[in-house]
């Protein structure tokens, strides 16, 4: 990947791409992760994809994408580690494979990046407060359905018990108390701090002359702002494991019991041994050849799903599992007795070698996709990462069980979060 520094605080990452008949660039705009601002992106998110000044209305903005060879936009939040991301992602068809050869679609996509973002459509002073308003009852509902999937609610209530009094456990949805606290004109004071503050990653997969694209974005991100950067926090690093492990159970009317365990690693995603940890990872439950799936799910049938899932750029990892409420006992102890046998060295060749595998597989995969390989790369650069995939692949396949086997002993159980069901026979979700 090419890298060019746009300006103070914005950040080019060029990958020359030929396979794809489109190409695809993502615009982050990153600030720390408070719950301040949580609420305000994820409303922001939603108001600038509804109209701007040109295009004031939802249908004007589709009749244009649509006239642009269904071009395709979209704007979304998300956290990664204790940083909040605003991301606009664009994707368009390369010139290449148009009608008329004289169009510039690279030229209409940045166009409408600069139009959506950064043209915003306004009344008197601030955004319009219908849209807002319709932005608000969208978002109140989204959080308060959050329940209706439980999976969803029961990593969420973990990981804030797990990563209580850090800014992790915060919801990058934001909350129900801050919504109607905000109006057009403070979201608009919003919006203006964000631009002007926030530091900026964009990643661009495809076809460009590199240096002209980096000018294009120079032009749409400082001359429509008076850029100002703030330092954003440093904190990709796990926090302390509580003197006794917390546990807290929930009942519901549900058919299935949720067991959520929650972990911390001791390792972030700019460690050294990460690699390690990564594969550590994958052989307690990451595939379908992992210890937690063929254990305890296939050859106990304690469950009917186990898998681990690591967080790097926070240096957590939760176990979640769906069983019989009756069968709770049994499965954490058997869930421990899993991550207890890798502690002691307990793993085969052909684990390890699956595990290695899969994971060199997943990194591979990227490749198929330029949105996931670019919010990749943007997660790797927000933390001071410049490793490339094919970098990190050759990690992962010079790692020893040696070293898995170490670094497995640095996890340590931290919380344990159960939805008791009633046990009605039901499928697995």
């Amino acid at each position: 990947m090419q890298k060019i520094s746009i300006s103070d605080g914005i950040n080019l990452g060029y990958i020359n791409e030929t396979k794809f008949k489109t190409n695809f660039f993502k615009v982050c705009f990153c600030i720390d992760l408070e719950r301040e601002y949580t609420t305000n992106l994820s409303l922001l998110s939603g108001v600038l994809m509804r109209a701007s000044k040109n295009y004031p209305g939802i249908s004007e903005i589709n009749n244009r994408l649509d006239y642009l060879y269904d071009m395709n936009v979209s704007c979304g939040t998300y956290k990664r580690g204790e940083r909040l991301f605003l991301s606009y992602e664009c994707d368009f068809l390369k010139n290449e494979f148009l009608p008329d050869a004289s169009e510039n679609l690279l030229s209409e996509a940045l166009g409408m990046f600069g139009e959506l973002i950064f043209n915003p459509y306004l009344v008197d002073g601030g955004f319009d407060k219908k849209i807002l308003d319709s932005e608000k009852t969208d978002l109140a509902n989204s959080i308060k359905s959050l329940i209706n999937y439980k999976n969803a609610y029961v990593k969420e209530k973990c990981i804030e018990t797990l990563c209580e009094g850090e800014k992790f456990s915060i919801s990058e949805q934001g909350s129900l108390e801050d919504i109607e606290k905000i109006d057009e004109k403070s979201l608009y004071d919003f919006y203006k701090w964000l631009v002007n503050s926030a530091r900026i990653e964009i990643v661009f997969i495809g076809e460009a002359d590199a240096e002209k694209l980096a000018e294009d974005f120079r032009k749409i991100l400082c001359e429509n702002t008076q850029r100002a950067p703030v330092e954003i926090c440093d904190t990709f690093i796990t926090g302390q494991t509580k003197k006794e492990v917390c546990h807290k159970t929930e009942k519901m009317e549900v058919n299935q019991g949720k067991l959520a365990l929650g972990f911390k690693t001791g390792v972030s995603v700019t460690d050294e041994d990460c690699t390690a940890m990564s594969l550590f990872a994958e052989i307690f439950g990451g595939s379908p050849m992992s210890k937690l799936f063929m254990n305890v799910r296939e050859k106990l049938s304690l469950c009917y799903y186990c898998r681990a899932s690591l967080d790097s750029y926070k240096g957590i990892m939760l176990v979640l599992s769906g069983i019989q409420s009756k069968n709770k006992d049994k499965s954490f102890e058997a869930i421990m007795k899993e991550l207890s046998d890798i502690q002691s060295g307990i793993v085969s060749k052909d684990e390890f070698e699956a595990a290695k595998l899969s994971l060199i597989n997943s990194y591979k995969t990227l490749d198929d996709s330029p949105a996931a390989l670019s919010a990749w790369y943007v997660s790797r650069a927000m933390c001071g990462s410049n490793l490339e995939v094919h970098e990190v692949v050759e990690k992962i396949q010079g790692t020893t069980l040696k070293e898995v086997v170490e670094v497995s002993k640095k996890v340590k159980l931290d919380t344990v979060y159960f939805l008791e069901g009633d046990d009605r026979e039901e499928a697995a979700e």
